[in-house]
């Protein structure tokens, strides 16, 4: 087996493990309590800005996300399995991430039949920088870092680049973010690097003291395609260190996936 291969499956055993051995963490860590509210990075693709306090974990999954697209007499669907942002605190400002996809499979079909395949999915590293606004104000900005290693992908091809979220607080309860991500990716089949440039703005609104909802439209360019859609969904906490969710994902481009619901959870510790 190759031996990034050996590495990536010892680095998503590692965080089942942190999975399961979560909550005993917190108990023997014995991390101050918390000061601020749960604030997450999923569902919706905008970052935000904010980093978990030190000490503490938090994690954040889906529990499945699946895709489906459709164009002319193909269909695709593709999907992942709890795929998985495992967080921790390493100061008042920063978190380090380790984001991972333990399985994930595409099936294609058309007229010539059906095909498939699976495997695991990309491993991501991420260090957050929280730049202000952490511990409270009107805005909040961030510096997100990132590298990623796809076991499909060519030998040696490693991918990453930064990510600056930005969030506002605006008026009568709306929350405004913003991002603006750049990326160096290697195409399927491909060591040649190319660019790819993100772009989106989020709002979001209270329902209740429990509940949220927020809709977004994200945009992706490369030299070789554009994506864009427009996002929505519901979050719900259940407790204060525990929220669940719900969204969709419309594509609204000819090279978008046309639709993909995400439903997950967050929970600190």
């Amino acid at each position: 087996m190759h031996t990034r291969h050996v590495v990536i499956r010892a680095i998503l055993t590692a965080i089942i493990a942190a999975l399961c051995a979560a909550p005993l963490f917190a108990q023997a860590n014995g991390a101050p309590p918390f000061t601020r509210k749960l604030s997450t990075d999923r569902p919706n693709r905008t970052e935000n800005p904010y980093t978990v306090e030190p000490g503490h974990l938090q994690i954040e999954a889906d529990l499945v996300n699946w895709s489906r697209d459709r164009e002319r007499a193909v269909v695709s669907e593709t999907w992942s399995i709890i795929p998985t942002n495992v967080r921790f605190g390493l100061t008042k400002r920063t978190d380090i991430q380790f984001i991972a996809e333990p399985f994930t499979g595409t099936r294609i079909r058309n007229t010539g039949g059906v095909s498939s395949s699976s495997g695991i999915g990309t491993l991501t590293t991420r260090l957050k920088i929280n730049v202000w606004g952490n511990d409270g104000g009107r805005s909040a900005f961030g510096v997100i870092s990132f590298v990623t290693a796809t076991p499909s992908a060519p030998s040696g091809a490693y991918e990453g680049g930064i990510a600056l979220p930005l969030d506002l607080a605006v008026s009568h309860g709306w929350d405004l973010g913003a991002m603006v991500k750049a990326d160096a990716v290697a195409p399927e089949g491909s060591t040649r690097y190319q660019g790819v440039l993100a772009t989106s703005l989020c709002a979001s609104h209270g329902i209740t003291t429990r509940t949220a909802f927020y809709s977004e439209i994200y945009r992706e360019e490369s030299p070789r395609q554009l994506v864009s859609t427009f996002d929505a969904g519901i979050t719900f906490g259940l407790r204060p260190n525990v929220q669940f969710d719900i969204g969709v994902n419309v594509g609204l481009s000819r090279a978008s996936v046309g639709v993909n619901p995400v439903t997950g959870f967050s929970a600190r510790f």
